[in-house]
């Protein structure tokens, strides 16, 4: 994953990458979009992928199901490991973020332009918004995934209506509802397969147990479900980093009209998602739903 390189700050910005693959895709599009205004932008790992470092943090640790390295090197960028130093720097600006001690915006998150203001160092956040990133920067990215769900036979052909539901950490309040399903589903032809992925195994079960049409479960890896979502012709998402980039990478191929919740990580960036819309008694900017075709 790494090179034998070591973070020394010279000049160069060193970008963080931490969190699942979702959360780390909009890692790379900050380096990208620091890398489009000149920036000497390199990668690393805040924590490497060490079980016993996940666990005593009390951190979730997310499986790498697509080469990051791969990724990172379609840029012309790379990945190179922290000092002791670093990761020192690092602890104390987790450590004060925890305790509140300085804002956060101080040191962790910075938008785009205020990052640019600054000679060199650690860039560290989530940038998660257009205050943080460039429209080419995310473009970068999106390049650089798409010829990886080609090499996904099963999923290459996935026509359609894909339901995703995102489990683990998200709070229950903001899941998918079974009647916003039924809503959407019922404009939906009789003919049009409907998937529904993810690893939200209650909502599945619920979902099923709703009887509201044939649906079908594959049972597939994260990046199977990915590219499912990359194929589909319609899509009922919830809110997470991992539908963002698939959704954001379906509509490179085709116009896929989406449907989200208020509030949803998708409604940050309305122009990467012109046929959005909100789930049912809601409007995203006066955007319909779109038909399929």
């Amino acid at each position: 994953m790494t090179s034998h390189s070591t973070v020394n700050p010279r000049g160069d910005t060193f970008v963080g990458l931490m969190g699942g693959i979702g959360n780390i895709l909009f890692q790379i599009a900050r380096g990208a979009s620091l890398a489009a205004e000149g920036r000497a932008v390199r990668f690393f790992f805040v924590i490497p992928q060490s079980s016993l470092l996940y666990r005593a943090l009390g951190w979730t640790q997310q499986p790498l199901w697509i080469d990051i390295a791969q990724i990172v090197a379609e840029l012309g960028l790379d990945i190179v490991s922290a000092s002791p130093a670093v990761r020192v720097r690092l602890g104390m600006i987790f450590l004060q973020r925890k305790l509140r001690l300085v804002s956060a915006h101080t040191k962790f998150d910075l938008p785009l332009a205020e990052a640019l203001n600054r000679a060199h160092g650690l860039d560290v956040g989530y940038f998660q918004s257009p205050a943080h990133l460039s429209q080419e920067g995310i473009s970068r990215v999106l390049n650089a995934l798409e010829p990886l769900c080609d090499h996904e036979p099963d999923t290459a052909d996935a026509r359609g209506v894909t339901v995703h539901m995102r489990g683990a950490d998200i709070n229950k309040n903001e899941r998918l509802k079974i009647a916003d399903v039924a809503t959407v589903l019922a404009n939906v032809p009789e003919t049009m397969p409907v998937r529904v992925v993810g690893n939200d195994r209650d909502f599945m079960a619920d979902l099923m147990a709703a009887n509201l049409r044939p649906l079908e479960f594959p049972q597939g890896t994260a990046f199977s479900d990915f590219c499912t979502i990359v194929n589909s012709q319609r899509l009922i998402l919830s809110s997470s980093t991992f539908g963002f980039w698939a959704a954001a990478l379906a509509n490179t191929r085709r116009p896929c009209p989406i449907h989200i919740q208020e509030g949803a990580i998708f409604t940050r960036f309305p122009e990467l998602f012109p046929n959005a819309a909100l789930l049912p008694g809601e409007q995203m900017d006066a955007r319909s739903e779109g038909t399929l075709e």
